[in-house]
């Protein structure tokens, strides 16, 4: 084992489960305001519509946008050189996240990909990665494991497509997507030893992690067999809750519903 404090920080910022089973716009698991631009569009006859996705912990409606304090992030301009850099360096050394960008390298995205500031949120838009400018720059790295799933998701074909898909297999799509990005962001921080306060969930699961596989929190920054046992765990534990107990904060949905919904309106008659 390593001298690194596996998940001091983490302990430290764990939040007590929450007792309203819609999660605040805040720590909303998948963000749909952005989701609604990529539904709009399929419904609209976008056939590229499955190549935009604003995933993770966007801005809701409402929420703020960039402050004065951040004025120097304008929209759409790109982080520091050396700030990318440092970033694709920690997910390709992370053994959660460099599976990941392996295979974004394999499928032909390669790493040239930026990383830029949004108006509000993380999110992948088919070519680059945003992140929210208001964010803390600890959050970050959660922020782009997250969003690299869903572009190498989209490289090879994984995602959705509202159009072309069954309903059955459009949903399935839209979760298994969500989830894997989720836990894939889980694994990598446990093995880092760090906090999160916007990987929604991420909290809850440090408690359900400690309670249930101290085995495995002991060894995580172990990273290799026990970040992909703790992957696997969170995509279980994930799923549960975005079946029985996770709403949309938008629409007050299940998760699965409100994806269902999604596609019957794009193939009515």
């Amino acid at each position: 084992m390593s001298g690194k404090s596996t998940t001091q920080s983490a302990k430290d910022t764990a939040a007590k489960p929450a007792t309203a089973e819609q999660l605040p716009a805040q720590s909303d698991p998948q963000n749909l305001h952005g989701n609604a631009y990529l539904v709009e569009q399929a419904q609209m006859g976008d056939h590229d519509h499955h190549h935009h996705h604003h995933h993770h912990h966007a801005a809701e409606p409402g929420a703020r946008s960039s402050s004065a304090e951040n004025s120097n992030r304008q929209p759409n301009s790109e982080l520091p050189a050396e700030t990318q850099q440092s970033l694709k360096d920690q997910l390709q050394s992370n053994s959660a996240t460099e599976p990941v960008m392996r295979d974004i390298i394999t499928h032909g995205r390669g790493l040239a990909f930026k990383i830029r500031w949004s108006t509000g949120g993380g999110y992948y838009d088919g070519t680059d990665i945003f992140i929210d400018p208001n964010e803390p720059a600890n959050e970050w790295f959660g922020t782009m494991a997250h969003e690299i799933v869903h572009m190498r998701n989209d490289a090879i074909g994984k995602e959705g497509n509202i159009r072309t898909d069954t309903r059955e297999d459009y949903v399935r799509k839209q979760m298994e997507d969500e989830i894997e990005g989720q836990a894939i962001c889980f694994g990598a921080l446990i093995e880092e030893g760090t906090g999160s306060d916007s990987a929604a969930g991420y909290n809850r699961f440090l408690e359900w992690m400690r309670t249930n596989r101290s085995d495995l929190m002991e060894c995580a920054e172990d990273g290799g067999s026990t970040t992909t046992e703790i992957i696997e765990l969170a995509k279980t534990w994930l799923e549960d809750k975005y079946r029985n107990e996770w709403q949309t904060s938008t629409t007050g949905q299940n998760y699965y519903d409100y994806w269902g919904g999604a596609w019957d309106r794009a193939n009515q008659p």
